[in-house]
């Protein structure tokens, strides 16, 4: 399956760090805004959904609702009206109507299992979509999946959620999920979670959201990357050969971080990020919320962008704004960026 995430923004070297100054910051984020609604959004505006993975229909759902609530749609660029498409696309065609949940590719495969990775995204673009278009459906619908999501792929005894279920319920004594406890599916659920729960303000997907967070900075992302893994086996006590402990990805360990502090705004819990080598409490014991969320695009999390520029990573020096395209899933970042730094 394909990295939708944040990863295209901070896949790029992370080390080191570099000094960048508040103005060349509001440089860069008119000259991506410029880009944005010149080449890039024009190109996704015309992606067809025509046979379209389920990944891809969520992404483009995300990506236009998202630059939609921005403020970018104008009278010749209806950025919504493309987001429909493929929410249409996705309600009608891959949703599985019996059982509920999402196909990959058609309600007419009768795939026998589902991602849990896909519900998440799935769940974060629904959220954004309701957001932009104002309607209770795709906001109904998102909370419907949620509970999927609980109901079909939490482990009840150990904690956690699998990679995979099946697409039909199973029988009295079978399981309904199966796999391993990845750190993927985890943050994509932290993630999903998040933004749902900021949306509906509903209890016991904020008993979730709990949950997922500790599992984030415990299991998947802990501070000593001895500690943690990608993989785990479903009782937690192993994890496979292949999947020891290692050095954590940095670009996957920032993501984290990011999430990490999404969650805990929203939650209103103190705010802290995931450094590569230690968790930073951000000014002590809390932060401005709003600051928080205008910055999130970032690798360092800083409550003052003035004062605070010389921490921002060369993440962003993988932006490649000469480029003509660029593919769908760098615009949720991009669109973030340039709210935080655009005068």
């Amino acid at each position: 399956m394909k990295r939708w995430l944040l990863l295209p923004l901070l896949g790029a070297s992370l080390l080191p760090l570099h000094s960048a100054r508040a103005d060349d910051l509001n440089a860069r984020a008119t000259q991506i805004k410029s880009q944005l609604q010149t080449q890039w959004l024009p190109a996704w505006v015309k992606t067809s959904t025509a046979n379209e993975l389920a990944t891809d229909a969520a992404l483009n759902l995300q990506t236009l609702s998202h630059a939609h609530s921005l403020g970018y749609s104008t009278p010749q660029l209806d950025l919504l009206a493309a987001a429909s498409a493929h929410y249409k696309l996705l309600r009608d065609s891959r949703r599985d109507k019996t059982n509920d949940g999402f196909y990959l590719r058609s309600q007419d495969s009768k795939e026998p299992t589902k991602s849990t990775l896909l519900q998440a995204v799935v769940v974060s673009a629904l959220v954004e979509y309701a957001r932009a278009s104002g309607e209770n459906e795709p906001r109904g619908l998102a909370v419907k999946i949620w509970r999927v999501i609980r109901d079909r792929t939490r482990d009840k005894i150990n904690g956690g959620y699998y990679d995979s279920f099946y697409s039909a319920p199973p029988s009295a004594t079978g399981a309904s999920a199966f796999g391993q406890k990845s750190a993927l599916t985890h943050l994509a659920l932290l993630e999903a979670g998040t933004e749902l729960y900021a949306l509906t303000h509903d209890r016991s997907i904020r008993t979730d959201l709990v949950e997922l967070l500790d599992l984030n900075q415990g299991r998947f992302f802990s501070v000593r990357s001895e500690e943690s893994a990608r993989v785990y086996s479903p009782d937690w006590r192993t994890v496979p050969q292949n999947e020891q402990p290692e050095q954590p990805n940095r670009a996957v360990t920032a993501e984290a971080g990011i999430a990490i502090v999404r969650a805990q705004t929203a939650l209103g819990l103190p705010i802290g990020w995931v450094d590569f080598t230690r968790r930073v409490e951000l000014e002590g014991t809390s932060a401005n919320p709003a600051t928080v969320n205008a910055l999130t695009p970032l690798v360092k999390i800083a409550s003052n962008r003035e004062e605070r520029a010389t921490q921002l990573d060369s993440a962003l020096d993988g932006l490649n704004t000469n480029a003509a395209q660029l593919p769908v899933d760098s615009g949720i970042p991009l669109l973030d960026f340039v709210a935080a730094f655009e005068k």
